[in-house]
């Protein structure tokens, strides 16, 4: 996603990944979770800050989860990381399957239908039933091409995601620095991700929520604020 698809708070620096928005150019060759969290550690050890909290959503939880174990000493030592509605991409429990990629495959530019079809997993039932202007806009949004992602570097990202070994990172957290917040209506990376993060980081504070889907972004904004709002 675009940084500005995240909420606008106050004190919140928000990071874009390679190839989106105005986010670093990495075409001319493959990249991986690791380059993009080392890229975002040395950017944020640049500010010099004396306190910092690493919050990452989805695909950014892992990358969040890179910067806590492979580069954690970048950052100060009073930071804290929050990892939001992410996977561990273990063998048995894949952050993105063949049937997922099958799907997203049926998305036309231009077509707010296809759009619609492929992200509507991505909200909650609740949310889609109480807030569906809110929902068909962001479809609108991504059927437009607003992202401003092509579909080459949508599908390079998924590569790199695919190639994310989640448990060689988790097992190296200083898990009383780690909050994990998932959603029982997370119909991508939902129930079964949050167990399987349970079982490899069990010292870690850990927070599903009721109702809540995988657009964290859009459903509850306020757990981006640096005080967990639960």
């Amino acid at each position: 996603m675009k940084a500005d698809e995240l909420p606008d708070i106050d004190g919140l620096l928000r990071l874009e990944n390679p190839e989106i928005g105005s986010g670093p150019d990495w075409t001319g060759r493959e990249y991986s979770l690791i380059d993009v969290a080392a890229f975002h550690a040395e950017s944020i050890a640049k500010l010099n800050l004396s306190k910092v909290v690493v919050i990452g959503m989805s695909m950014g939880g892992m990358i969040a989860s890179i910067i806590a174990s492979n580069f954690r000493q970048l950052l100060p030592k009073a930071s804290t990381f929050r990892l939001l509605v992410t996977s561990a991409n273990l063998p048995d429990c894949p952050a993105i399957t063949a049937q997922m990629l099958q799907q997203w495959s049926t998305a036309r530019r231009g077509d707010f239908e296809s759009y619609k079809k492929v992200l509507s997993p991505f909200f909650s039932n609740e949310f889609k039933a109480n807030q569906a202007d809110i929902v068909d806009r962001y479809f609108s949004y991504r059927a437009a091409g607003d992202n401003k992602q092509s579909t080459k570097n949508l599908f390079r990202q998924i590569h790199a995601i695919q190639n994310f070994d989640g448990r060689s990172c988790w097992i190296q957290l200083n898990q009383a620095e780690v909050t994990i917040v998932g959603g029982s209506d997370d119909q991508v990376l939902g129930p079964a991700h949050t167990t399987g993060l349970r079982q490899i980081a069990p010292l870690c504070t850990h927070h599903e929520l009721a109702t809540l889907g995988h657009m964290i972004n859009l459903e509850r904004a306020d757990l981006f604020g640096f005080e967990m709002s639960l």
